[in-house]
């Protein structure tokens, strides 16, 4: 279904310009990273972060590879901090809008507005009991005057309820006339409402009404929400009608504070006294005696660093001569835990020369809004599985880095860090030992950096270093080197012992740009030679390696054709047998054959092939194209075996190289057992379950020789453990045997020791008499090499074959 689909059929908010965008940023960059929101089968919204890299497909073509990480948990978690610190803003502004409020009507409007500002309603009222315990609509939101008229006077409690509870409809059961009036709410367009009574000091002064134009449930937060605007609102009646303006607003700041959970403070200036209300232990953890009575304790209790901003509002506060204070600072408990505070006050007494002599305000406890506000930056800007900056972050700190370097002639590197063989730890412990490995790894990176260095994680096990002020490529290749010590120590996770090597690439600047989208990009072409070098190492970016990345690059855009084009073909060495000289078999050999084009050899364009990925779709012709030739020879009367050899990269897919080997064999049908396939050493160290994928061949009928033996980790262990049929003794021990004492007793005991375990040996690079001489005198059964005939095509080596009958 997904391939008769295009991304504007799935992608729910996509347009032309936006995909035209990513285009130019694929091509320029080779990848992109988004947010966006696409489309389920079902037909739901899903918001995914999308990472996108370009990929080449088995056939050749140019594809996108996607990976999709569903976030929609995170967003909600960054709505619902939005939301908390919206409605926590909210209530702060009504809190002091109430205690500002020149008229009822102006409080009523504030009211009304963060009602429908924090709960969403589509329509609100507020009704008050008047002398007579009648109440009446004092405001409206949205609300027809045959409402008014219709509701006016009703009220699920009597004006004397000292027990007031929020009523929820359609909850009619828990009122006397609910069933009633119920579908007259439904007659005006109601489908949802909600009683919140106003009390102040156990006395019903009114009612909240709250209403929806659609079904909703209302939430405990949302009740919550209400009774706290209710809190804040009832204070504020009370405060308008009271008859003496600075006793009811002492009042009224004790008494909404107190409900809101804040601190009231009263401070004489003339005294220099600050009496507290009682909810001070409760917030700072101090008793009424220790809490201290002047401002001077109260300073002592800031923290260093916020002492100059409290210092400074209060100066200003002054020289301003305002009537209102608001600063947001930090001060230490009892238990040594500090909280954000935010003080906000007001003046209730001037002398005869407008001199400030008394204030009334609030200490608010902003901890949990602060810390929300900051979850939701470090989310922005960091990567959550270790904690270290995230590409966005570390660009930023780039920039400025490379801003102030060229200003000041400094230097910075850039270390772009590759973990090798990640993968083989996810696919055979699992993600989340995959994920324990990351961390690991992040903690031991650290441990090698200054502070003013940059620690990114860029990638799944891509991480990138900025190291700032440096002296040179000494420095960046001291810290290369210190890494790769720190990452190579053996790690322990359960029952399984890991070792993890890194390859770095490095760029530096200004030596080889001054953007960040340079030298991350000329770090990453490095990173690319260090594998080349065969992993575990770093290397430098330099001008001859940009000259080699636009050579590899013209290689890879020409091979992408080579298939659809024919132009490769399969070469043929043969095997002889030492004793009778009869030929046994041959190796298919790839070769590039493109008119126009100087030669490739063929290491050159198999290297570029496996770094683009175009190494499993030639892998795949190479099996089909040597499978049908042994089965033509055949044919013809030449049973040969027919070996050809397979990449590293074609062993990370195994499903996929077992498919296009079995439909090889079985498009071809030719007789399995005339096909070998040849592996190097490092395959059988390097890659967890190959017992497993190896046996699965055997199973086949396919034999298995092991290629350039004794070059690399040579172990009995393993000769042991894998179906091995043959061992192909390296050209660099049969090259120097007429020069080489330990060349020939290497040749020996390889020879002695592949008999003892029923295999067969082939000595490869075999050149001279001398040479053959020595291996038939030593028991060797096969030899390949110039001695006996050079690679050639088909026709020629099909004339070989009938000039040996």
């Amino acid at each position: 279904e997904m391939k008769r689909l295009y991304v504007w059929d799935i992608e729910a908010v996509a347009d032309s310009n936006t995909l035209e965008q990513r285009k130019q940023t694929l091509q320029t960059m080779g990848r992109d990273d988004f947010e966006s929101k696409y489309r389920t089968r079902g037909g739901n919204i899903v918001e995914v972060d999308v990472s996108v890299k370009v990929v080449t497909l088995p056939d050749g073509d140019t594809a996108f590879q996607t990976l999709f990480h569903d976030i929609r948990e995170q967003n909600l978690m960054k709505k619902q901090l939005h939301q908390s610190i919206f409605r926590t803003n909210a209530i702060a502004r009504l809190s002091e809008a109430v205690s500002l409020a020149e008229s009822e009507k102006q409080l009523y409007e504030t009211a009304l507005d963060t009602l429908q500002q924090t709960l969403g309603c589509d329509r609100a009222s507020i009704l008050l009991f008047d002398a007579d315990g009648v109440i009446r609509f004092k405001a409206v939101r949205n609300i027809s005057d045959a409402y008014i008229k219709r509701f006016t006077g009703h009220s699920p409690w009597k004006s004397d309820e000292t027990n007031a509870k929020p009523i929820l409809v359609p909850d009619e059961e828990d009122w006397e006339d609910g069933k009633t009036l119920v579908p007259e709410f439904r007659k005006e367009g109601i489908r949802a409402l909600a009683f919140i009574p106003l009390t102040y000091q156990n006395r019903l002064l009114g009612k909240f009404m709250v209403y929806f134009d659609s079904p909703h449930f209302f939430s405990e937060d949302e009740v919550q929400l209400a009774q706290t605007i209710a809190y804040h609102v009832a204070y504020g009646i009370v405060d308008q009608q009271a008859e003496s303006s600075l006793r009811i607003s002492e009042q009224r700041w004790r008494f909404a504070l107190e409900g809101g959970g804040d601190i009231v403070w009263d401070w004489n200036l003339e005294t220099n006294q600050v009496v507290l209300s009682k909810d001070s232990y409760e917030m700072f953890g101090f008793s009424e005696q220790e809490i201290g009575t002047d401002m001077i304790a109260w300073r002592a209790r800031v923290h260093p660093d916020d002492g100059a901003v409290l210092d400074d509002g209060l100066r200003r506060f002054f020289r301003e001569h305002s009537e209102k204070i608001s600063i947001k600072y930090r001060v230490f408990c009892k238990d040594g835990v500090l909280k954000w505070i935010h003080t906000r006050g007001m003046v209730v007494q001037r002398n005869e020369v407008g001199r400030v002599t008394q204030m009334i305000g609030t200490h608010t406890d902003i901890t949990d809004q602060i810390n929300a506000a900051q979850q939701i930056e470090y989310l922005a800007y960091h990567d959550q599985l270790t904690g270290l900056a995230n590409r966005r972050l570390l660009q930023d700190r780039m920039e400025q880095a490379i801003s102030s370097a060229v200003r000041r002639s400094a230097q910075i590197a850039v270390l772009f860090i590759d973990l090798d063989h990640f993968k083989d730890v996810n696919d055979t412990l699992g993600h989340h030992v995959g994920d324990q490995l990351l961390q690991v790894v992040s903690k031991r990176l650290l441990s090698v950096l200054r502070s003013e260095d940059t620690l990114a994680r860029v990638g799944g096990d891509e991480f990138v270093i900025m190291l700032n002020n440096i002296f040179g490529a000494e420095e960046a290749s001291t810290v290369a080197e210190k890494i790769m010590r720190e990452l190579v120590q053996p790690l322990r996770f359960e029952n399984d012992e890991l070792r993890i090597t890194p390859s770095i690439g490095i760029s530096l600047c200004p030596q080889d740009g001054r953007n960040s989208d340079d030298l991350m990009k000329y770090a990453d072409a490095a990173l690319y030679l260090a594998k080349q070098a065969g992993r575990a190492t770093y290397r430098f970016y330099t001008k001859m390696l940009q000259e080699q990345t636009q050579e590899r690059l013209k290689i890879e855009r020409l091979l992408r054709h080579a298939l659809e084009r024919n132009e490769l073909e399969l070469y043929y060495q043969p095997k002889i047998d030492l004793k009778t000289g009869h030929i046994l078999g041959c190796e298919a050999l790839l070769r590039w054959n493109r008119q126009g084009m100087h030669e490739v050899s063929t290491a050159s364009f198999i290297s570029v092939a496996e770094h683009c990925n175009l190494i499993v779709s030639i892998g795949a012709w190479v099996m089909r194209e040597a499978c049908q030739q042994a089965k033509s020879w055949h044919d013809q009367g030449w049973p040969l075996q027919v070996s050809f050899n397979v990449s590293a990269r074609q062993f990370l897919h195994p499903d996929e190289f077992m498919h296009a080997l079995q439909s090889a064999l079985l498009d071809s049908r030719v007789n399995p057992q005339q096909m070998e396939i040849e592996l190097t050493e490092g395959l059988l160290i390097d890659f967890q379950g190959m017992g497993k994928l190896l046996n699965e061949v055997c199973a086949l009928g396919v034999c298995l020789a092991l290629d350039d033996f004794g070059t690399g980790y040579s172990s009995l262990s393993y000769l042991r453990r894998f179906p091995i049929n043959v061992l192909k003794i390296d050209q660099s021990f049969v090259n120097n045997t007429g020069q080489s004492v330990e060349d020939i007793e290497m040749i020996k005991t390889i020879i002695g020791m592949a008999h003892n375990l029923s295999m067969m040996v082939v000595a490869e690079g075999v050149e001279t008499e001398e040479q053959h001489a020595l291996l038939v005198a030593q028991g060797c059964e096969v030899g390949q090499g110039y001695y006996y005939s050079h690679p050639m095509p088909v026709a020629a080596f099909e004339a070989f074959l009938r000039a040996k009958r």
